[in-house]
């Protein structure tokens, strides 16, 4: 929960600082010359600040937003890959040694602090809709199987592949996006990070 609390708070920060930026500064009508970014002054006749460089900082943002994100997708692949092998088990409870397919997604995002709910079905009116060509690693796939709403649900690894508690296979593994079996019966992604 700390780690995504802290990540959001950093990404509303830095989103707010954005704004400010763009809408205040970086057009002064009073000085044209170059976009720029806070600095600190030492003269006492000037505002403690002034804007210097404000392309440089821009990218910095980007850049530090970027590495914030990849630590949490790699904190997302060490949890995800550490339940492989755990045995598969239907409408598994959280006390049980087995899991099912929403009950792995669920436990791995808890691991980052982040509650999902129990069932495939309500983990996939959450986040926001990623196209199939866009997935990045972290993403929540659905599947129907058993019915024509959201009965499966995986996460994708990159490579286009997923990591899922496999009714199938009877565990959690690993499989290629372009198994015909997962190909055809693909519904959605969403992106809850």
């Amino acid at each position: 929960m700390l780690l995504q609390k802290r990540f959001y708070l950093v990404k509303r920060v830095i989103s707010a600082c954005l704004l400010f930026l763009t809408t205040t500064l970086i057009s002064d009508p009073l000085n044209s010359a170059e976009p720029s970014v806070f600095t600190e002054t030492h003269d006492t006749k000037q505002a403690p600040l002034e804007v210097k460089n404000n392309q440089n900082f821009v990218e910095d943002v980007k850049t530090f937003l970027d590495t914030e994100y990849k630590k949490l997708q790699d904190k997302i692949l060490e949890f995800a890959f550490s339940f492989l092998g755990q045995g598969y088990k239907f409408g598994a409870s959280a006390k049980s040694a087995k899991t099912d397919c929403s009950l792995y997604t669920k436990n791995v995002f808890a691991k980052l602090g982040i509650d999902l709910p129990r069932t495939s079905f309500e983990q996939s009116n959450l986040g926001k809709l990623v196209s199939k060509d866009e997935l990045q690693v972290g993403d929540l796939l659905f599947f129907r199987t058993y019915k024509r709403t959201p009965s499966h649900v995986g996460i994708y690894i990159g490579d286009n592949q997923m990591i899922h508690a496999s009714f199938n296979s009877n565990e959690v593994k690993i499989d290629s996006l372009d198994k015909k079996y997962y190909k055809d019966r693909f519904l959605f992604a969403k992106r809850v990070i």
